[in-house]
């Protein structure tokens, strides 16, 4: 019986490896695509997202990393739903970045990303106060003739994050 149990282990370990290395090398060549294509000026309009969790060393140190795990994948969930037509990358251990763009179809993200980025402040406003998951963001737009890099638009959206992450803290009063 422990022989069994240890190669459903391994076995386990290495699907779940190999599956998300190719989730990575997936969600990489993605966003490689997407900053070539703005390189070479094929979109102009589009926006960045920066998102990231406040009081994720709290709950490792509270409650576990397990614990941190879970708060992590609630709140990339928010974040997918909500941003369900824009790629959403993971850029850290508790950052990501949505990056909207303008689209022909209808409801994309990159038309309502004001009323969809102040729908997603309010749900973590109320988040806040009722110790749910807790996710600081900042959207900064990109200004043709003016931002030479994507690095431009993504340090003012990181600013704007940390500016938000500040009023978090600031309003937490439980």
């Amino acid at each position: 019986m422990p022989f069994t149990s240890i190669g459903y282990m391994i076995g386990t370990i290495l699907l779940h490896t190999f599956v998300l290395e190719d989730l990575k090398k997936e969600q990489s060549e993605r966003l490689k695509m997407l900053l070539e294509r703005i390189r070479n000026h094929e979109v102009e309009d589009f926006c960045v997202i920066v998102f990231d969790f406040n009081n994720l060393k709290m709950i490792n140190d509270r409650f576990g990393h397990e614990a941190g795990d879970n708060y992590i994948k609630n709140g990339c969930k928010m974040i997918c739903k909500k941003f369900a037509h824009s790629p959403v990358f993971r850029i850290g251990g508790d950052e990501f970045v949505a990056i909207l763009e303008g689209s022909d179809y209808e409801g994309s993200d990159y038309e309502s990303r004001k009323n969809l980025l102040a729908s997603f402040d309010e749900i973590i406003d109320e988040n806040n106060l009722m110790n749910g998951v807790v996710i600081a963001s900042g959207l900064a737009e990109y200004r043709i003739h003016k931002d030479e890099r994507v690095k431009n638009v993504f340090d003012r959206a990181d600013k704007r994050m940390y500016e938000r992450k500040i009023k978090l803290k600031a309003n937490k009063f439980t």
